[in-house]
C-alpha cells in the first residue's frame, strides 16, 4: 500500500519494488535504455549489446579501438550515444548498432574531457577537467558556446562528475560528493539535490537515483519524493533505467528487473 507522510512542508510517499527477473552479464560498466524499452548496456573493452524489453539478447557493437565506455545514452533512440574518456571520442550508432559517427574532441583551448553528453540542438555539454569547467561544445565549428565555472561553485579542485544528462532543456550533473547538480540549458545553476548516489536517471518529470539501499524518485518541479523499498537487498548500484513495465537496475555482474 502507498503511504503518504507531510513532513516539512514537502510530501513524501513509499512503495515497493518487487524483483523478478535476473540476467547475469560480464564486466558491465554502463546501463541504458530507449523509447521501445530497449535495453542497452556496455562491458569495459566497449563493447555494447542490445537486448530486448524481456532481456533477450539482440545486437553487440564492437569498437574499432578497445577501450571502456564512460558514458552510455540510448534515450533518443535513433542516435545511441556512447562516450569513451581514454579515447577522448565518441561513437554515434543507430538502431542496430551500426555506426553514424565516429569522434575525437579537440577543444580550441586545449583540456580533457572527463564527461561528455548529447544536447539536444547537436552539440554536447562537456566537464573539461583542466579548466574545472561546464562547456557547450559545437563539434561542427569547434567552438565553445558556454562556460560555466565548476570550481566557483563547488570549491573543490578534483571535482569527480560521473554522470551527465540533458532532458526537458535542462542539464543534470552527478558530481561525486555533492550530489545532483541542475543547470539550465544557458548554463546556468538552478538547484543541487543533496543524493549520496552513483547513478541516476530521468523519466517523466522526476530523476530516479539509489540512495540508502533504496531507489528515490524525485519530481523536477515539486518537492514531491517517492522512497521504493527493494524486496531483496542490493548495497551497490552502477546503474538504472525505467522503462514501460518497471525499473532495471544494473549490479556488479547483474542487471536486476523490478515492478510494483
Amino acid at each position: 500500500m502507498l503511504c503518504s507522510l507531510l513532513l516539512g512542508g514537502e510530501l513524501c510517499a513509499q512503495d515497493t519494488l518487487r524483483h523478478y527477473k535476473t540476467i547475469t552479464v560480464k564486466q558491465v560498466v554502463a546501463l541504458s535504455a530507449d523509447n521501445y524499452d530497449n535495453i542497452y548496456i556496455a562491458d569495459k573493452q566497449g563493447n555494447i549489446h542490445s537486448y530486448d524489453s524481456l532481456g533477450n539478447h539482440l545486437l553487440t557493437y564492437s569498437p574499432p579501438e578497445v577501450a571502456e565506455v564512460t558514458l552510455l545514452d540510448a534515450r533518443s533512440t535513433v542516435r545511441i550515444f556512447a562516450f569513451y574518456r581514454e579515447l577522448q571520442g565518441f561513437a554515434l550508432l543507430n538502431r542496430f548498432l551500426t555506426p553514424i559517427e565516429l569522434y575525437r574532441f579537440q577543444l580550441p583551448d586545449g583540456g580533457f574531457v572527463r564527461m561528455a553528453a548529447q544536447a539536444a540542438d547537436n552539440t554536447f555539454w562537456i566537464y573539461d577537467d583542466v579548466a574545472l569547467s561546464l562547456k557547450k561544445f559545437d563539434k561542427k565549428f569547434g567552438r565553445t558556446l558556454l562556460q560555466t565555472d565548476l570550481s566557483l561553485l563547488l570549491p573543490n579542485a578534483s571535482l569527480d562528475i560521473t554522470y551527465m544528462a540533458e532532458y526537458q532543456n535542462m542539464l543534470f550533473v552527478l558530481a561525486e560528493g555533492y550530489g545532483i547538480l541542475q543547470f539550465d540549458n544557458m548554463g546556468n545553476f538552478i538547484r543541487r539535490l543533496p543524493a549520496a548516489s552513483s547513478c541516476f536517471t530521468l523519466s517523466g518529470d522526476a530523476v530516479f537515483y539509489f540512495e540508502n539501499k533504496q531507489i528515490i524518485r524525485q519530481e523536477l518541479y515539486s518537492n514531491r519524493q517517492t522512497t521504493f523499498v527493494l524486496d531483496i537487498p542490493v548495497t551497490q548500484m552502477k546503474g538504472l533505467v525505467v522503462t514501460g513495465s518497471g525499473i532495471i537496475t544494473l549490479e556488479e555482474n547483474l542487471l536486476r528487473f523490478w515492478r510494483q
